[in-house]
């Protein structure tokens, strides 16, 4: 009787696929984010949706409290699904719910909440997406100044008419230069905040000062260096 032997590397194998089978059992997908305890919430100030106002972190965030921050969007087809969930959480008293309004139109923000319910206690405004909506507005308005006065070209129009509509055009084109110089500012504060230097003075290397970035959020000196003449 002939016994077959196994020849070495058919072994081998086996032995390699049931390694990589059982690390894989061990292993799972489930992401578990770094928790942590008694940081402090970052400095900023922000514009809040339905109160048309502006406030700080100190103030949406009070001490001792738990909140839960849900980023949304009403054109955000999740964030509708999700919404009746929210509802019953801003029942419980032990928690406060914090919405942050991300590339939002806030028309359509406030339509949102109007036909789904409000469970937020407030509502932080996503600030670049409301500057680019300031410049669209501004633009629109200069273009139907321009039309109505290439329109009214036409006809006679009484100078006090024109010199209004050079006004409002002017006003116009001043929120767009504003905004977008603010733009610019705001997306150089988000390059530093990636690159990890934000809140750090370019000139002489220390921390601005908390009071300072929460005037000037997107500063990149600290207040002596700023108002130094050297």
């Amino acid at each position: 009787m002939k016994i077959k032997l196994i020849p070495y590397s058919i072994i081998l194998i086996f032995l390699i696929i049931f390694a990589v089978f059982y690390k894989s059992l061990k292993d799972t997908n489930i992401y578990t984010p770094e928790t942590k305890i008694n940081n402090d919430i970052p400095i900023f100030s922000a514009d809040l949706l339905l109160l048309n106002e502006n406030s700080n972190s100190t103030e949406i965030f009070e001490l001792d409290k738990f909140y839960l921050l849900n980023i949304w969007a009403s054109w955000c087809v999740p964030c509708r699904d999700e919404h009746p969930i929210l509802m019953k959480l801003s029942k419980n008293n032990k928690l406060t719910i914090i919405g942050m309004n991300y590339k939002d139109n806030k028309k359509n923000a406030k339509s949102f909440l109007d036909e789904l319910g409000n469970p937020y206690k407030k509502i932080i405004v996503d600030k670049r997406q409301t500057v680019l909506q300031n410049i669209e507005e501004a633009r629109g308005r200069a273009d139907d100044i321009i039309n109505q006065g290439n329109q009214s070209s036409i006809y006679s129009s009484h100078m006090a008419d024109a010199g209004s509509d050079q006004q409002s055009l002017e006003h116009a084109y001043s929120i767009i230069n504003r905004e977008s110089s603010f733009l610019n500012y705001l997306d150089l504060a988000l390059q530093r905040i990636d690159d990890t230097s934000f809140g750090v003075c370019s000139k002489c290397g220390e921390l601005i000062s908390k009071e300072r970035l929460m005037e000037v959020p997107h500063a990149t000196k600290c207040f002596d260096c700023k108002t130094s003449n050297v």
